[in-house]
């Protein structure tokens, strides 16, 4: 049985980090990398520290099948190191914003665990944590890059917009409207303003503004921002913002400045 279980958890560390590394290739493979310092620090520290949870799984593997003490002992200094960050989380979590988190639950798990004996399934516990926060990480910077990409192959902002004006339509540059114009967007087309709905209705998709692909009534009175695509019906707004005031311009700037949000 003890041999079993060494050989298991050599498999399951193997596996991990070849996922992993699987995982890091796609990545790169598939997306323009923006913001490159902060995403290469996270990316950085989320990989050393699933590094060292999986020979710290690899030392509690071999140390608990031979009982090796020194073994033992190495790979507690390295679960101990890769659960720093977790009880950081955890006191910010409960001290700062008041409520539990995942990060509550390994805190006190961890240590409990550890003062029980428990050295193997202390490790393993730790490697998949480690391991999962590694995945969401690829994959978050994955679905946010893939937006990214898609806003700028299919979502520039139309440069040319229908005006309303006196019961006339006019078509001018999007450079020349004023606070308080009304624009005219139809089914197919993309909304150019931030702005408010004051006739018509329509069903929208804001994809490029949320990354939910998801279809909105919106009627006389709703707020309605650019870059949301207008799927059925016809609508007049009231422009509020335009250009790189929008609300899609600043979200577009501030994530390819400061992509990763802890939490």
């Amino acid at each position: 049985m003890p041999f079993l279980i060494f050989i298991a958890s050599g498999i399951i560390t193997f596996t991990g980090l070849k996922l992993h590394q699987d995982s890091k290739t796609n990545s790169i493979n598939s997306i323009e990398k923006f913001s490159e310092n902060s995403i290469s620090d996270e990316h950085n520290t989320t990989q050393n520290n699933l590094t060292i949870a999986s020979l710290s799984l690899f030392l509690a593997s071999i140390g608990s099948v031979f009982y090796i003490p020194f073994l033992i002992f190495a790979s507690v200094i390295g679960i101990v190191y890769t659960t720093t960050s977790i009880w950081q989380n955890s006191y910010h979590s409960i001290f700062k914003e008041h409520q539990l988190s995942w990060s509550v639950v390994e805190s006190v798990a961890f240590p409990w665990l550890l003062l029980a004996g428990n050295y193997f399934l202390t490790a393993f516990l730790s490697w998949l944590s480690w391991l999962s926060k590694t995945f969401t990480f690829e994959f978050k910077t994955l679905g946010q890059d893939l937006r990214r990409s898609f806003f700028k192959t299919f979502g520039k902002l139309p440069t040319i917009v229908w005006l309303e004006k006196n019961g006339v339509e006019l078509e001018i540059p999007i450079n020349n409207l004023t606070i308080g114009d009304i624009v005219i967007v139809n089914a197919g087309e993309m909304i150019p303003v931030d702005g408010v709905v004051v006739e018509g209705n329509a069903y929208i998709n804001q994809y490029l503004l949320t990354g939910k692909s998801q279809l909105l009534a919106k009627n006389s009175n709703d707020q309605i921002f650019a870059s949301n695509i207008v799927i059925t019906g016809r609508i007049l707004v009231k422009v509020d913002k335009w250009g790189s005031d929008t609300a899609i311009a600043k979200e577009m700037y501030t994530s390819s400045n400061n992509f990763y949000e802890t939490g």
